[in-house]
Formats: C-alpha cells, sequence, structure tokens
C-alpha cells in the first residue's frame, strides 16, 4: 500500500482542493498536529472490470482518515460495498463515476455502498457520480445507492446518485444488536437523486437531518416513485429535526413528496418536519402531488411545516391531499405557501383534499384536520371546490381546527366544503376571480463575483396591488456554470410574502481548485401562474471569478 503522511489540517485543504468544497462545509475536527494518512484507490489498484477488492481495502484501511477515489479515465466498476468502520472522509474526484458492476447485485437488498451503525463519515464528490444498473433490477425495491442503517453524523455531499433498484439514499435502522432506532445527524447537500427505482430519499428513521440545496427527481419503476417519502415503519421510528431546504422535488412518476405517519402512534416520539423553500413539481399520476398519511386517532404530537414552498399539481390530479390525520395529531401548517392546481382534469381529487381516512382502509378518523394555512394563496380553475373534504364514512366526527389564511383565484368561483359537522374550522378564504396582473423582473447584486462568495438575485413585480403571496419560477441551469459544482443547487422558486414587492434568492457560489476560467450563471424568469416576465429585465447573469 502507498500512502501520504500528512498533517490532518493539510488532509482536509488537500480534500477541499479536490472537491471544490468550502471550507465551511467540511466536517468539523480538532486541530491536533499528528500524522494522517489519505489514500488513493488508484494506488491499490485498478481493475476495469471489476475494482471491487481495491475500494473495499481502501475503505477498511483503518489508518487512512481520507481515501479518495481518483479520476483514472474509466467508470469504477464495484460490487457491494461497505463502510465498516467510523470516522472517514470519502472523496470521489470530479468527473468520477462510481458504478455497480453488471449482474453483480442478484440479491434484492444489495446496496452499492452501505453504512451500517458507524458514524462520523463524509462522502464528498462534487461533479462526481455513484450510479447503478437500473435496467436489471426488475424485482425488489432495496437495492440503494447509499443505504444508511442507524448511521449517525453522516454527511453526503455534492453527489448524484442514479439508476438504483431502491432509492437513491435511505435512512433506516440497522438490525445489529444494541444499536439505535434510528439515524441521526445526517446531512445531505448538493445530492442529485435521478431515475431510481423507488424514492429519490427515503427516511424511515432519523433523529436530525438537513437535506439542502439538492433535487429529487424521475423516480419511476416500483412503489412509491416519490421524488422524497418519510415513512416510518414501526411506531419506535423517529422523525425528529428534520429541515428540508432550498430543494427541488420533480417529475417523479406517483408523488413528489409522502409525509406518511401511519406506523406511528401516541406513543411514537414528536414529530419535527420543516420544508422550507422548497418547490414541490408536478407528476404524471392521478395521486395528489403532496400526500399527508395520518395514524388516525392514535398519533402522535408534533408539527410538519412548509414555508416559502411552491406545490404544484400532478398534471391530472389534485395537488395536496391529507389522509387520516387526526386534528389533534402533528400541526399541519402551510406559511407563506403558494399551491398551483389549473388544468386539473381528475375531478376525483380537487386542488386541496382532507379526508378522514386512508384509500379503502376501513380506520376511520374521529376529528380529522388539525391544519393551518398563514399567508398562503391557491391559484385554481376547476368548477368543484378549491377545498373539500372527501366523502366523510359513518363514524367520524368530522373536519376540526382548520385555522388561518388562504387566499384563493379561481376564475369559475370559489367554494369550499367543509362536510356535515366542521368544528373549529375558521379558515379564511379571501376569492378572487383573477389574481392581480404583475409583470416580474430579476436583477442580480453584482455582475461579477468572486468564487466562494454569494451573490443576490432579486425579484421584483409591478403589480400596483400586492397584499397576497406570489410565486415565481425561475431556472438556474443556464450559462456555463454547473449547479452543484460552480454553485449550491437552489429551489426552482421564490416566494414573495404579502405586501412584499421584491423577494430576494441568495446563490452561494463555491470556490474551484485550479480553476482559471470564469463561468456564468444565468438566472432566467419561467413560466407560471399570476404574473408575466418583463421582457428584457426577464433574465440576471453572474460571472462567476476564480
Amino acid at each position: 500500500m502507498t500512502g501520504h503522511s500528512l498533517t490532518r489540517r493539510a488532509v482536509l485543504a488537500a480534500a477541499a482542493a479536490v472537491t471544490g468544497t468550502l471550507a465551511g462545509t467540511m466536517p468539523v475536527v480538532t486541530t491536533a498536529a499528528r500524522a494522517t494518512t489519505t489514500v488513493r484507490v488508484s494506488d491499490l489498484g485498478f481493475d476495469p472490470a471489476d475494482s471491487t477488492p481495491y475500494l473495499q481495502a481502501a475503505l477498511d484501511d483503518t489508518t487512512a482518515d481520507v481515501v479518495i477515489i481518483d479520476d483514472v479515465g474509466a467508470e469504477w466498476l464495484t460490487g457491494p460495498l461497505r463502510i465498516n468502520r467510523d470516522d472517514l472522509v470519502v472523496i470521489l474526484e470530479p468527473g468520477v463515476t462510481l458504478r455497480a458492476k453488471p449482474g453483480a447485485f442478484p440479491s434484492t437488498s444489495a446496496c452499492l455502498l452501505t453504512i451500517d451503525n458507524h458514524s462520523g463519515i463524509s462522502l464528498l464528490g462534487h461533479g462526481a457520480t455513484m450510479a447503478m444498473n437500473k435496467p436489471e433490477y426488475t424485482t425488489g425495491e432495496w437495492r440503494h445507492v447509499i443505504n444508511l442503517r442507524s448511521a449517525s453524523d453522516i454527511t453526503v455531499e455534492g453527489l448524484t446518485l442514479r439508476d438504483s433498484g431502491g432509492d437513491g439514499v435511505y435512512a433506516g435502522v440497522s438490525s445489529v444488536a444494541g444499536a439505535a432506532h434510528h439515524c441521526s445527524n445526517i446531512t445531505l447537500r448538493n445530492v442529485t437523486a435521478t431515475n431510481n427505482r423507488r424514492n429519490g430519499l427515503s427516511v424511515i428513521s432519523v433523529d436530525g437531518m438537513l437535506v439542502e440545496s439538492s433535487v429529487f427527481q424521475t423516480s419511476s419503476g416500483t412503489s412509491p416513485e416519490a421524488g422524497v417519502d418519510f415513512e416510518p415503519n414501526d411506531a419506535q421510528s423517529r422523525l425528529a429535526g428534520i429541515v428540508m431546504r432550498d430543494c427541488r422535488i420533480d417529475f417523479n412518476a406517483t408523488y413528489g413528496l409522502i409525509v406518511s405517519l401511519g406506523n406511528l402512534d401516541a406513543t411514537s416520539a414528536p414529530v419535527g418536519l420543516l420544508f422550507e423553500r422548497v418547490t414541490v413539481g408536478a407528476t404524471s399520476s392521478q395521486i395528489p402531488n403532496l400526500v399527508y398519511y395520518g395514524s388516525g386517532d392514535s398519533a402522535p404530537t408534533g408539527r410538519v411545516e412548509f414555508r416559502d414552498s411552491l406545490i404544484r399539481k400532478s398534471s391530472v390530479a389534485g395537488a395536496v391531499g391529507v389522509f387520516a390525520k387526526a386534528a389533534s395529531g402533528p400541526a399541519l401548517v402551510f406559511t407563506r405557501t403558494v399551491i398551483w392546481d389549473v388544468g386539473n382534469t381528475v375531478a376525483r381529487w380537487l386542488p386541496v383534499t382532507i379526508a378522514a381516512v386512508r384509500g379503502t382502509t376501513t380506520t376511520v378518523t374521529g376529528e380529522y384536520g388539525g391544519v393551518a394555512f398563514s399567508d398562503s394563496l391557491l391559484l385554481a380553475d376547476t368548477t368543484g371546490d378549491s377545498l373539500t373534504v372527501d366523502a366523510e364514512p359513518t363514524g367520524t366526527l368530522g373536519l376540526a381546527d382548520v385555522t388561518g389564511t388562504l387566499a384563493i383565484a379561481n376564475p369559475n368561483g370559489v367554494t369550499t366544503d367543509y362536510g356535515s359537522s366542521p368544528s373549529g374550522v375558521t379558515l379564511m378564504t379571501p376569492a378572487m376571480v383573477s389574481y392581480p396582473s404583475t409583470q416580474v423582473s430579476v436583477a442580480a447584486s453584482a455582475a461579477t463575483v468572486t468564487a466562494g462568495d454569494p451573490v443576490v438575485i432579486t425579484f421584483t413585480r409591478t403589480s400596483s396591488d400586492v397584499q397576497w403571496p406570489l410565486a415565481v419560477v425561475h431556472t438556474s441551469a443556464a450559462g456555463t456554470a454547473v449547479p452543484g459544482v460552480h454553485f449550491d443547487i437552489v429551489s426552482q422558486s421564490v416566494v414573495f410574502a404579502p405586501s412584499a414587492a421584491t423577494a430576494q434568492l441568495v446563490i452561494q457560489t463555491r470556490a474551484q481548485a485550479g480553476s482559471t476560467a470564469p463561468v456564468t450563471i444565468r438566472i432566467g424568469i419561467g413560466g407560471g401562474r399570476g404574473y408575466t416576465r418583463l421582457v428584457g429585465s426577464d433574465v440576471a447573469e453572474v460571472v462567476i471569478t476564480p
């Protein structure tokens, strides 16, 4: 084995140089001066047909603090890999693809990389890919790209995770005796999960999780086919201290985002989920795009909140569905959230539906509801109710505790249906035939920024009536800069607060070691609901200099 003795500080500096990672996003370490080892996998060997032995040997090297999967000009083909130790930084160099070897994953539970009951692991790979071979996997739903089980203090940053037989990332529970019944302190940043067979991200049991500047898209193949699915397996599982911000969820086959709490009950730990500046994009299914499945009358406490976010309808269905959610269960809160449901051709699910039951289940939730809207907006064109309860079965006590303000614009008229015996339903629904006409422009705080510095993008609306919120879709992939490599991925929309004439988007650019050429970001205003682009001021361009 060939190694290089370095101080820990030098190792981390080298890691930042290889990946272009800002020092502020690296794992926190002590500055004690001691000999530290970094290992490049190609020093152990490379086999274009199967590099499993070399990759696993590098991961198993307990003297190594940093393992670099280096760019050898070809894909690294491998069988299932495991990290069987604590405290390790794994770096995939830009341009590297770590790919599942064809035919090497016959077991439906074989994953590309598993971290089971270990801690202190960072997987860094801006501009790198971990890929499987989805067409091979015609059975099962558990061949994940990254499989976390009762893992703690884990960072996954910069990687594209694609083509699995299961999920891009799975965060669940270990079968190791004595292991915690949850993962903890998990960070996903600048991750793109695409074309996975089940979900982009599945969260089964986690206490402490940050998912930011990431994309979850084009999941298809086996149920539930969601971008992101929060779904505990049992009452002992946890969904606590979880924040998702500045993320995009788009083009998934069945669901955009699922919060499914059916296996929790009154004995479970309080639920804590915050979705901030998240865009839940359209799907092609007849199921609402954002779905909350509750656990009926025996529900935990807690809070699930969407803040400054945009929820777009499925192309042939409603936008939001809330099922079997006890009014006394976790509060479901929409703060400055905009919902678009235009062109809905399936009357089964109207724009916002709240129901006492889930699907065909015979279990009836007594008082169902517990939903609050604050300064939120629904744009719809259905001929039926804009907000409605589903058919109330015998045994329900009725809709309860639906509060706040949800402005609704619908050219066909605004009606709501709160069921036969609502209680504590004080929701205000200011009605409009059409949303106030406005033009939107965009401008950058600077024409040029130095890599590593932020740039502020300001959107301005020109309507004389700005009392309502407004969501504006934008594009940020144009130009020569690469999202997740030259700048942090951002959500696909910004939301104007009520009475605000401007909304801001902060883009954090990223330092690129060895880069000498400038790159450009082009932020363009996309088509949407409730606004038009101000032609000539609908694109902002920023040059990032090394």
